[in-house]
């Protein structure tokens, strides 16, 4: 190519490196540096053979507090002081828990007064964490006004302070290796089968949204799908594996996944929540 070819050349807008790249570079390399210290931590964990709230402090929350760092209006709270108003605790006639590739589980909800003894030992067990969409201005006034028309104001099925005005559209449990698998999803199972009974007892003509739960055991995360079927909250549990917090690879891995979620949260549950309060 000669000079004045090289002088009359265009090149695309896309093949030149946009300024902002050195930011971004830099808070790639932020980033990971975080995620060495995390690993450093749950590799300490497992050595050490860490209690779950040790686990708790030390992995999974910075580990979510990074993961969730990109979306301003998302805020992963620690949430095992919060407890399920009664009038949204589920019944169960049969919950069982499975270990098989694909299987589903089913709650109850709106009776409190039957209980199997393993939900009933779970009733008082909370799960660890939740995510929390911070409304903006326009869903925040649709919230105000519906909370001042219910007997519990809360729009989830706790009066824990931090979730009283935020929906959370995810909750999370935590167990370490020695933990129960089948207790963790029971867990999950009532707070969520509590969560849709919430939305059922607002009487919004919008039908439930789907959600994501999250059960972690030692260093591996699971994602489980929770759905509301009129009078019942199916578990479909296809031990979906999104990573751990044992490996490099793992971890972004791990991050990756729980970025979708949040697009996830931050977009379409957004929307959703948006329409649910308007078809009261």
């Amino acid at each position: 190519m000669t000079q004045d070819e090289m002088d009359n050349l265009i090149i695309p807008p896309h093949m030149w490196r946009r300024q902002e790249d050195e930011t971004s570079d830099q808070r790639i390399q932020n980033e990971h540096h975080i995620i060495l210290d995390i690993l450093a931590e749950a590799v300490e964990a497992t050595r050490l053979s860490k209690g779950e709230s040790a686990w708790n402090a030390q992995v999974h929350y910075p580990l979510l507090k990074l993961a969730f760092s990109q979306f301003p209006l998302l805020r992963p709270e620690t949430i095992t002081n919060a407890q399920i108003v009664k009038d949204f605790r589920p019944r169960s006639n049969s919950f069982a828990s499975s270990s098989a590739s694909a299987s589903s589980s089913s709650l109850l909800s709106g009776d409190s007064s039957r209980w199997t003894e393993t939900l009933s030992s779970s009733a008082h067990k909370m799960v660890d964490f939740a995510l929390a969409l911070i409304p903006d201005a326009g869903l925040q006034t649709k919230m105000d006004c519906f909370l001042r028309t219910q007997q519990h104001e809360t729009i989830n099925q706790t009066m824990y302070t931090a979730l009283t005005k935020r929906p959370a559209p995810l909750f999370i449990e935590t167990k370490t290796m020695s933990g129960s698998g089948t207790r963790s999803q029971v867990q999950l199972g009532i707070w969520v089968a509590s969560w849709f009974q919430r939305l059922r007892a607002v009487g919004s003509a919008k039908e439930a949204i789907p959600v994501p739960l999250i059960q972690v055991s030692g260093n591996t995360w699971h994602v489980i799908f929770a759905s509301d079927e009129n009078d019942k909250v199916t578990l479909v549990d296809q031990t979906i594996r999104i990573g751990d917090t044992a490996s490099m690879v793992g971890m972004y891995q791990l991050m990756a996944a729980l970025r979708v979620i949040g697009k996830w949260a931050d977009t379409e549950f957004r929307a959703w929540m948006t329409e649910f309060l308007d078809s009261i």
